[in-house]
């Protein structure tokens, strides 16, 4: 015959449970703060280096940009990725209504025709800068674990061979994952590559002389960088640029 399990046996093991899953608990909490640590830091020094690239960008290659629209309703945007859904065009005189955006033939944003040879207002958010990124290799089979998912395009990738970097030419880039067949675990790659959008965007605004917003163009911009990390988190900085005449 079998013997139960009496009150004071079945506490303990409750209170045995209880320390168990306790602990663990705190070690998994203890973890995820440190990982949203290292996630604000690593969003943080992304920002930063773009809030110092900017510094370097033409102040007419930065949003808002007045732009002279070509013949056929062209918007000539230049080299800067912008995210298509926050572009919009205003009239320089007038009421500042926007103006409704066309998709031309191959695919890109253009306006009516009206608007030929005339020049407009233009604001835009636009992704950062490639990213660089070291790691080490777990295997030629693992990807390269890229913190600004989902990645977008990769540029280059090359390894750290003592105090040299060499171009790693057998790579391979699939549904989003970066491979190195090539190389041996524990090899260490570094990556260009451009990230997720909403990571990292800058946009632009037009200041008056009392450093108030304004649809007129002028001498100074504000420019913001907001870079977003793990749990919806998000890094923002803010910079001034001066037309310097």
């Amino acid at each position: 015959m079998k013997r139960a399990f009496t009150l004071i046996e079945i506490m303990i093991c409750i209170a045995l449970m209880a320390t168990y899953l306790s602990a663990h608990l705190g070690i998994w909490q203890s973890v995820r703060r440190l990982r949203a640590q290292e996630d604000f830091r690593w969003a943080a020094t992304s920002a930063q280096k773009e809030l110092d690239w900017l510094q370097t960008v033409p102040y007419a290659s930065l949003p808002p940009q007045v732009l002279r629209v070509g013949a056929r309703g062209e918007l000539p945007l230049g080299p800067l990725e912008f995210d298509p859904d926050s572009l919009e065009a205003r009239p320089l005189q007038g009421s500042f209504e926007p103006i409704k955006l066309l998709r031309g033939t191959s695919g890109g944003l253009k306006l009516d025709g009206k608007y030929a040879h005339q020049n407009v207002l233009v604001s835009f958010q636009f992704f950062g800068q490639e990213r660089l990124e070291a790691h080490r290799l777990s295997g030629p089979d693992q990807p390269v674990p890229l913190r600004d998912q989902p990645v977008r395009r990769v540029t280059a990738v090359r390894q750290a061979r003592g105090d040299e970097m060499v171009p790693v030419k057998a790579w391979n880039f699939t549904d989003d994952q970066l491979f190195v067949p090539g190389l041996k675990a524990g090899a260490v790659v570094c990556v260009d590559y451009l990230g997720s959008g909403d990571a990292l965007r800058v946009r632009g605004q037009f200041l008056d002389e009392q450093l108030r917003p304004t649809l007129t163009p002028s001498p100074i911009k504000l420019l913001t960088i907001t870079a977003g990390y793990g749990g919806g988190g998000k890094v923002t900085l803010q910079t001034l640029r001066m037309n310097q005449p």
